[in-house]
């Protein structure tokens, strides 16, 4: 039986924030499980969603694109490279009207190496753009990515095979060509996994050092480890996902939380999750309280089916 993508948000465009609301999530034709990896919502009646697919428990993951429109969810025709046998698309930022940028990574089951992914949607199409792996690693995953309307995007994620075998990455895209920014060295394996920019200078990104969450922050220069959002119980799950509406004002997500950062302060919000595994991957918000978080969810913490996830707040 065919599953479906899981996705939460808050139904800003029907008026009032009124709390998290699932929403059903098609999956391609022929796949049983996915996840919705990342999701972008340039307006509050649209929104594109990315991440993968695969028709076996264990089988090779085919990227997964998926537009919000007219109240519904549809699956898009995503790009491939050559020689692609299996990959994901992990962060996804869109623009008015209808640009996106997507980003992620593949293998394409000749080399050991696990090279980086990017594409472009134009309103009507994905197309492959060059990005490039830092020199002295066996490949990279871009993981988030945010978009300015002026066509600039800030990508993050992480390295694999350097001297720190797993260290953050990021990489600054022009709109003509990607570059890496060098990002602090820490102790751990480390990775930043989602980014939200308000302006050239101001970007913050999320994501994990060994166990404990990890921010850091761009001011058009450099980027410096900060403060993470506190974890309620002590939980060390990763953040995932990060979206600012202003330099004030963020949402996170991760595990099956989200939390608010208002000023200078974070508060844990409660979603409509459903009992057993759920998993948080990306959030996008086009006002304070009205974002739309997506991830997977299974019936239970041991189920091997995913279940794309999605609600809206």
């Amino acid at each position: 039986m065919a599953a479906a993508a899981l996705v939460l948000g808050w139904p800003g465009a029907a008026g009032a924030a009124t709390g998290w609301v699932r929403q059903p999530v098609p999956l391609p034709p022929g796949a049983m499980f996915g996840m919705t990896t990342a999701v972008s919502c340039p307006t509050a009646a649209s929104c594109t969603a990315v991440g993968f697919s695969n028709n076996l428990v264990h089988g090779n993951r085919h990227l997964l694109a998926e537009q919000w429109a007219g109240g519904a969810w549809t699956v898009q025709p995503a790009a491939r490279p050559a020689g692609f046998t299996s990959g994901v698309l992990a962060g996804v930022s869109c623009v008015p009207p209808t640009r996106c940028m997507a980003v992620g990574g593949y293998g394409n089951g000749t080399t050991g190496a696990s090279p980086p992914l990017a594409e472009t949607w134009n309103g009507s199409t994905w197309a492959l753009q060059s990005i490039p792996n830092p020199p002295g690693t066996t490949g990279s995953m871009p993981q988030g990515i945010s978009c300015a309307p002026a066509g600039a995007c800030t990508a993050v994620g992480f390295t694999l095979g350097g001297a720190t075998d797993q260290a953050p990455l990021a990489e600054h895209w022009n709109g003509t060509a990607w570059a890496i920014q060098p990002t602090p060295v820490l102790s751990g394996l480390a990775s930043l996994n989602g980014v939200s920019c308000t302006g050239p200078a101001r970007c913050m990104a999320v994501g994990a050092v060994a166990t404990s969450a990890l921010a850091e922050t761009w001011n058009g220069t450099t980027w410096t480890v900060r403060h993470a959002p506190p974890h309620p119980g002590g939980s060390a799950d990763d953040l995932n996902g990060i979206s600012c509406t202003s330099a004030a004002s963020c949402t996170a997500v991760g595990g099956g939380l989200a939390e608010v950062r208002g000023g200078s302060r974070w508060a844990v919000q409660q979603t409509a999750s459903p009992a057993g595994h759920n998993l948080f991957e990306s959030v996008s918000c086009v006002a304070a309280r009205t974002c739309t978080a997506v991830g997977d969810g299974s019936a239970s913490a041991s189920a091997h089916q995913a279940l794309p996830l999605a609600e809206q707040e």
